[in-house]
């Protein structure tokens, strides 16, 4: 599985690459294709009351952004739904699940290196919304996380910044982002 999510992303990323004027294997570079840095993981949300989610005395997973390139994530219906991604107006609204599928968030650092034209996805996992008192059951989750290569370097690319159109961010150390967003969770 962890291969064959491998080159999906690969593929995501080539389309992302030409979707920014980039040339198709502008990302390959900066994604090893022997020692990726990237992550497969298996998630368990226990079964949980639904009254101590919906107080907010408690989350799954609260918002956030993913600090990498970008995350794949495997969809099946487990009967338990909860994941919100982030809208316009800063609220959130419910991912549909869709069998099969896989959804594709947009990690920190490709927001960097695109300079905003592409954005993070923020996002949570809360209890479902047509859930009505009671247990809220336990929920399976698998995303693989890209990670772009550990010494990469990661600034606003040409074409995503320029005349009218500053730079948001500085250029930084890729892992030294990462590691520096991690460390309250850790």
């Amino acid at each position: 599985m962890f291969h064959t999510l491998q080159k999906t992303a690969i593929e995501i990323l080539h389309a992302l690459a030409l979707g920014l004027g980039l040339e198709e294997r502008f990302f390959d570079a900066y994604h090893s294709a022997t020692e990726p840095c990237h992550q497969l993981r298996l998630l368990h949300y226990p079964a949980i009351e639904e009254s101590v989610l919906r107080d907010g005395s408690t989350a799954r997973i609260v918002a956030h952004t993913d600090k990498g390139t970008i995350t794949l994530l495997l969809q099946e219906d487990d009967g338990v739904a909860g994941l919100e991604v982030g809208d316009a107006s800063g609220g959130f609204v419910a991912a549909p699940v869709v069998p099969g599928s896989l959804l594709v968030n947009i990690g920190d650092l490709l927001q960097m290196w695109s300079n905003d034209v592409l954005k993070s996805t923020r996002h949570r996992v809360v209890a479902p919304r047509e859930e009505q008192g009671g247990m809220v059951g336990r929920r399976f989750s698998i995303p693989y996380f890209v990670a772009v290569d550990r010494d990469v370097v990661v600034e606003c690319l040409d074409g995503c910044w320029g005349e009218g159109r500053e730079k948001k961010y500085e250029k930084v150390k890729a892992w030294d982002y990462i590691a520096k967003a991690m460390s309250p969770s850790y």
